[in-house]
């Protein structure tokens, strides 16, 4: 047997690694903790859940309003950025210096945060890694963790921080930094118009401070464990239920998580009713989609213009645009709605996964726009023909051509097609004795007459 003060050790590292076990193991998502439905932090908790970042506790609860530890505060905040100081299993690697700041676990994030001087210098003096953390020192921390631009003096600060009313209640050294933090959009004042720096951190604070560096870009989150879209279809397959997820790039099919949780306007909802909005997937370790957010509801989008012509280029990035040459050779730069699609150009109409990557560049195509952005793209199967041209006549263009049910030997209205040289230029005009290259329309193939003349490439203008 042993003696009560080895058993009553004995329990406190056994609760000890229960309470670490909570913060390392993989999560439960939002729906199984019952603390935290219809909590104001729901959402929050569920996407920082769904990552990894911060986790429940093994009897499935959260405990929102539970107090978050400096120690807690510091592993976290630099998982969120991407530094994982544990996988390289050694101090020496991060630089622990001789009488470092020894703590009873996550030694290697304290060791990097020391390293980085991350740690406000007053609480080096005195660390207390259970003592709960307050905003004033998260924000500190964040700040110097991100690099933010902090002015050396305390009464700087912009349109964010000007407003706040209490920053004298924090240590001075403090001050600049709340500020960066507040004008960077990281974190707010309180409903009173306070920042409240003295005031403890807790659970939920701390998750949808999470949450924010993520809406941000300000995490470090490993590659393929977020990502943004259309929700497109569903089907079951397997046993597991997927899903199509579109972007401007294409489409991509993913797994759903049994335990997936969803969300509109802060607020649980159904698969149903988010489907075809813009949405951001986050995925858990095992790769399947565990938290879905709607970012945007889908638009009744209703075409009221048309333009078409020939692809240049396609742009996608933090913008992105379909850049167009149209029926009068103007180039047209078309910004691309998020929901835009490209369509299959033949009768029947099929998914693509290559999205607008496959647009090729001189491939024409019908651009649908609302609200001056373009919402779907149709391309165009064409057909070409060359030949002379030897007469017009009542708005035909004739060429030397013998006319079949393959080639035409004439064209019906070719006026309304742009005439171009060999580099694409656009030109005044065709005459007789023109070599020409004609790409067209066969919507009716084989009658006489049908042809929809697009483009007329004069092939013997140098």
């Amino acid at each position: 047997m042993f003696p009560f003060k080895a058993q009553l050790r004995l329990w406190a590292t056994t609760l000890l690694i229960a309470l670490l076990f909570s913060m390392s193991s993989t999560p439960a998502p939002a729906a199984t903790f019952p603390d935290v439905l219809g909590n104001w932090s729901e959402q929050a908790v569920a996407r920082v859940a769904a990552l990894n970042l911060i986790t429940g506790y093994p009897d499935g609860s959260f405990l929102p309003d539970r107090q978050v530890s400096l120690l807690e505060s510091i592993v976290l905040l630099l998982k969120t950025c991407g530094y994982n100081p544990a996988a390289r299993q050694t101090a020496t690697t991060t630089g622990r210096a001789s009488g470092a700041l020894q703590v009873p676990w996550g030694q290697p994030y304290v060791d990097l945060a020391v390293t980085k001087n991350i740690i406000p210098e007053d609480l080096l003096a005195k660390f207390s890694p259970d003592a709960p953390a307050t905003r004033g020192e998260i924000a500190v921390m964040l700040a110097r963790l991100l690099d933010l631009p902090v002015s050396g003096s305390s009464a700087a600060g912009g349109s964010n921080s000007v407003s706040i009313s209490d920053l004298n209640a924090a240590p001075a050294a403090y001050v600049p930094y709340i500020k960066a933090i507040l004008d960077a959009g990281l974190m707010q004042g309180i409903g009173d118009g306070s920042f409240a720096p003295q005031k403890s951190i807790t659970r939920a604070e701390m998750a949808a401070l999470l949450a924010r560096m993520i809406d941000l870009d300000w995490a470090g989150l490993p590659a393929g464990r977020r990502a943004e879209g259309r929700l497109s279809s569903s089907s079951s397959g397997k046993g597991a239920q997927n899903i199509e997820l579109v972007s401007l790039q294409g489409a991509k099919r993913i797994t759903l998580s049994p335990s997936l949780t969803c969300f509109a306007a802060g607020k649980e909802a159904s698969l149903p009713e988010i489907m075809g909005g813009q949405v951001e997937v986050l995925f858990n370790s095992t790769g399947k989609a565990a938290c879905i957010s709607l970012l945007e509801a889908a638009p009744q989008a209703v075409s009221d213009a048309t333009v078409r012509g020939s692809v240049k280029t396609v742009v996608l990035g933090v913008d992105n645009y379909l850049i167009m040459s149209d029926l009068l050779c103007n180039q047209r730069l078309l910004p691309l709605a998020w929901n835009a699609v490209v369509e299959n150009g033949s009768a029947k109409q099929t998914t693509l996964t290559t999205g607008f990557q496959r647009l090729r560049a001189g491939a024409f195509v019908d651009a649908y726009l609302a609200g001056g952005k373009v919402v779907r793209v149709v391309p165009l199967v064409t057909k070409q023909v060359s030949g002379t041209v030897t007469s017009f006549d009542n708005g035909r263009l004739y060429l030397n051509t013998q006319p079949s049910k393959t080639f035409p030997g004439w064209f019906n209205s070719w006026d309304s097609a742009r005439v171009v040289d060999s580099n694409g230029q656009g030109l005044g005009s065709v005459v007789a004795g023109d070599n020409v290259q004609v790409t067209y329309l066969d919507p009716v193939p084989g009658e006489v007459g049908t042809q929809i003349p697009l483009e007329i490439e004069v092939t013997n203008v140098q």
